[in-house]
C-alpha cells in the first residue's frame, strides 16, 4: 500500500493477523501485548507504509526538545552546543523546535508527552535526570519518535546519539603513556545518581561514570599500567569542589602519580586548584587531563588537555534524523556513535 494512502489500524490489524484492540494498545502504549504480536505488527507497519504520525493525529510540524527544569542549561556547554547543532538541521527542513522543561509530573507513557505537548517528535538531552523518564525511555517502543543523547544502553528500543566516552578515556590514558607517564591516577564520576532524600531516596547507576571509568581501564590495561586503589577515588559531583577535595586525597599517598585523569573539565580545574595550593609542578610533576572540552579549559593555568566530546555534530546529525523520523520514515532503532577527540594544550 503506498505511504501516501491513509493507512488504519483496521489496514494494520489485518495484516499481523491481530485485533484492532492489540494495534491500540501497541501504539498507545497503554497495555499488555505479546513479543510475538509486537513483531508482526511492526512487520505489518512497515508492509502497509504506516508513518507514526497518521493514527497519532494532524502534524503540528513541531520538535519538542525536553531538558531539566534549571536556570542554567543555557551556561551549560553540553546543552547549549547540542541545541546549536539541531537547530542547525531544522533550519533545512519544515519544522520548528519547542523547549520543554521536564516538570515533577509522572506520565504513563511517551505517547502522552507527544499528546500534551503537541509535537511530532521529541529529543532529550539528558533522560537520566528523572525516575519517570528513566522508566518511560527504558520501556518505549522503536515506532515513536524519540531521540536521546548519551548515556548509551544498547538494550534501548529508542533512537539515540552518544559519544563513545569509554574511548574517550582510553585515549586520554594512551596519550599519557605515549608521553612517559607510568603512575596515572583517576577522579571518577558520582556512580550512582540520587533523586529525592531521606528514606524515600532512589538511586540509579550512572552509565557515564561507568562506561568512562571501564574506558580507563581498558586504557591501562592495553598498556601494561598498574591501576592503584590510592590513586582511584569517586567524586560526589562533577564539580570543581569535588575534584579539588579528592585530589587533596590522592596526594597525602606515599608515592605520588605522575599524571590524573579526570571524569570532567569541572573536576580537572579543582585538581589543577590543588596541585597548584601544594606547589606540585603541572605538567612536570603531574599530568592533568579533563574531559568535556568546555571553553574555560583554555583558561587554566596551565590551560586544560582535555577529551571533547563532538557535541555541535551529534545535535546536528540527531536534528536530521529525528525530522526525517517525524516526516514519515519508519526505522529500526538509530544508535548512532560519535568518537571524542583529544585536545592537547600545556597541563599534559
Amino acid at each position: 500500500m503506498p505511504a501516501t494512502i491513509k493507512v488504519t489500524i483496521k489496514d494494520i490489524a489485518r495484516e499481523a493477523g491481530v485485533s484492532t484492540g492489540t494495534i491500540s494498545r501497541f501504539i498507545n502504549l497503554n497495555g499488555y501485548v505479546s513479543e510475538d504480536a509486537r513483531e508482526r505488527i511492526k512487520s505489518a507497519m512497515k508492509k502497509v507504509g504506516y508513518t507514526s504520525h497518521v493514527i497519532r493525529g494532524k502534524k503540528t510540524y513541531q520538535l519538542g526538545v525536553l531538558t531539566s527544569f534549571s536556570k542554567d542549561i543555557f551556561n551549560s556547554r553540553y546543552h547549549t552546543h547540542i541545541l546549536s547543532g539541531i537547530i542547525s538541521a531544522l533550519y533545512e527542513t519544515e519544522y520548528n523546535l519547542k523547549l520543554i522543561l521536564l516538570k515533577d509530573k509522572d506520565y504513563s507513557n511517551v505517547q502522552e508527552m507527544l499528546r500534551e505537548y503537541a509535537i511530532d517528535g521529541l529529543f532529550i538531552l539528558t533522560w537520566r535526570i528523572h525516575p519517570n523518564l528513566i522508566r518511560l525511555i527504558e520501556t518505549c517502543p522503536n515506532h515513536l519518535p524519540v531521540m536521546i543523547f548519551n548515556d548509551y544502553d544498547p538494550k534501548l528500543q529508542v533512537h539515540c546519539v552518544y559519544s563513545d566516552v569509554a574511548l574517550g578515556m582510553e585515549m586520554a590514558v594512551d596519550y599519557l603513556s605515549s608521553r612517559g607517564r607510568r603512575k596515572i591516577a583517576f577522579l571518577r564520576g558520582p556512580s550512582l545518581i540520587r533523586f529525592g532524600s531521606g528514606k524515600e531516596a532512589l538511586h540509579v547507576p550512572s552509565i557515564d561514570a561507568y562506561d568512562k571509568y571501564e574506558g580507563f581501564q581498558m586504557g591501562m590495561e592495553k598498556n601494561q599500567l598498574e591501576i592503584r586503589n590510592e590513586w582511584i577515588r569517586e567524586c560526589g559531583a562533577y564539580t570543581a569542589e569535588e575534584g579539588y577535595l579528592r585530589t587533596l586525597e590522592i596526594l597525602k599517598a606515599e608515592e605520588l602519580p605522575d599524571a590524573l585523569i579526570c571524569s570532567n573539565d569541572e573536576i580537572a580545574f579543582g585538581a589543577l586548584k590543588a596541585l597548584g595550593e601544594r606547589k606540585i609542578k603541572c605538567p612536570d610533576q603531574m599530568a592533568v587531563v579533563g574531559f568535556d572540552g568546555i571553553e574555560k579549559g583554555e583558561l587554566t593555568t596551565p590551560p586544560l588537555t582535555t577529551v571533547e566530546q563532538l557535541l555541535s555534530s551529534m545535535g546536528y546529525e540527531a536534528g536530521k534524523k529525528l525530522a526525517e523520523i517525524a516526516g514519515g520514515s519508519f526505522v529500526d532503532p538509530i544508535h548512532m556513535k560519535f568518537v571524542p577527540r583529544l585536545l592537547i594544550r600545556d597541563s599534559a
